[in-house]
């Protein structure tokens, strides 16, 4: 055999091989860029609304998705510190501008530049019946203990009244119906 034939042997051979790694190479990337994406657009789309479980699923997916990205981790980092300071308006500022800087680094790192660090916060619709609706929602949230307590009052009170019925022997407590919390 010749030098010929054996470099056609051989690329008959590494040409399909180095084909299916590059291939695997390709996918590889292109999952880690739509892993990527996905988290910048979770961030970008409910930046103005901290308390919603996506923004706080992309924040948490930040270290898994960009670890080998240290400006996206820094910046990350940095946000984390901010949100763990005393809440006050002066921390507030820090917390937003430290969230636009993070957004702006994930942003950058997937390879879209066209908003600057200002233009994320400042530029985010978010509908006023949607934070009503949020707020309404958190309010709700915040009364059940009072309600709670209120109906376990009114039922103490019901059941003190129907034992002063004359002539109705009282109903020990341990038959009353149990109130869960």
């Amino acid at each position: 055999m010749k030098l010929n034939d054996w470099l056609t042997l051989l690329a008959i051979v590494l040409g399909p091989i180095s084909a299916v790694c590059i291939t695997l190479w390709i996918e590889a990337t292109r999952r880690v860029r739509e892993r990527q994406l996905y988290v910048m657009r979770m961030l970008l789309t409910t930046r103005h609304l901290p308390a919603d479980p996506q923004y706080n699923a992309a924040i948490n997916l930040i270290p898994s998705e960009f670890n080998g990205e240290k400006k996206v981790m820094d910046a990350w980092r940095k946000y984390q510190d901010r949100v763990r300071e005393q809440n006050s308006v002066e921390q507030q500022k820090r917390v937003s501008a430290a969230q636009s800087g993070m957004i702006f680094e994930v942003m950058h790192c997937v390879g879209l530049t066209n908003l600057s660090e200002g233009d994320i916060q400042t530029q985010a619709y978010v509908s006023q019946g949607f934070l009503d609706r949020d707020t309404l929602y958190l309010d709700s949230l915040r009364a059940m203990p009072k309600i709670a307590e209120t109906l376990d009052k009114q039922r103490e009170l019901t059941q003190q009244i129907v034992n002063n019925i004359p002539g109705r022997p009282p109903t020990p407590s341990s038959q009353l119906p149990e109130v869960r919390r």
